[in-house]
């Protein structure tokens, strides 16, 4: 008779199959809660535990609290306060949730340690808007045919500007228009290029604004092809 395939797993498996799962696990160790779990215990990381992952009902619910401080004791508010610190919500989420508003208006709050949480919000928000804005904004290699559209390109805003195709503004106006359509030179980033190229040139005042010292470009874009 045939012998008979063995039902035992290679002893290595078990091993290899707790090195993957380690690989998902944050190591953290035991605060002696009285929860029984042993020292070097294992934790799975949720992806809403990050800073820059924002639950949008989590900010509606804070700032349902937040809105009218007088209903909640300075404990309350500092606990919601502290769960805001921990994310970092984008510039649109502020915009749609107007929660920003509120938490400035905490700053003013007879209780100092509130005052003082909602002080440091506003402070770190702040501080990150400009540390990204302030980034600069990498090229990437073009291939031969993409390199030709983007000069083409410059060429017509040096032609609407009356300046040079390496001026300041040619180069940084096309970069900009280049990031906003992903590094894709196509129809839409030919088209948006034309359209921006006539309004330049019609628009005296818009040409100043592009070819000021302290131009936005990023702010230029969104207004011209808004």
């Amino acid at each position: 008779s045939p012998p008979r395939a063995s039902s035992r797993r290679p002893q290595g498996d078990g091993r290899l199959r707790q090195i993957r799962i380690d690989n998902f696990l944050k190591r953290q160790p035991d605060t002696g809660g009285g929860l029984g779990v042993s020292s070097g215990s294992s934790r799975q990381v949720r992806i809403t535990d990050m800073r820059g992952v924002v639950v949008v009902e989590d900010l509606y619910r804070y700032k349902e609290v937040l809105r009218a401080p007088e209903r909640w004791s300075p404990g309350q508010l500092l606990d919601t306060l502290n769960k805001l610190a921990a994310k970092q919500p984008s510039r649109e989420l502020l915009k749609l949730t107007k929660i920003g508003a509120h938490v400035k208006r905490l700053t003013n709050h007879p209780d100092a340690e509130v005052a003082r949480a909602a002080s440091a919000i506003c402070d770190s928000w702040l501080a990150h808007f400009i540390e990204v804005q302030s980034r600069q904004q990498l090229d990437v290699a073009c291939d031969a045919a993409c390199t030709e559209q983007r000069r083409r390109t410059r060429q017509l805003l040096a032609a609407a500007l009356s300046c040079s195709e390496d001026s300041p503004a040619a180069v940084g106006i096309e970069r900009q228009l280049f990031f906003n359509y992903r590094s894709l030179v196509g129809h839409n980033y030919w088209q948006a290029a034309r359209r921006l190229t006539a309004k330049l040139r019609s628009d005296a005042s818009l040409r100043a604004a592009a070819t000021a010292a302290d131009a936005d470009y990023k702010g230029l874009l969104a207004a011209l092809t808004g």
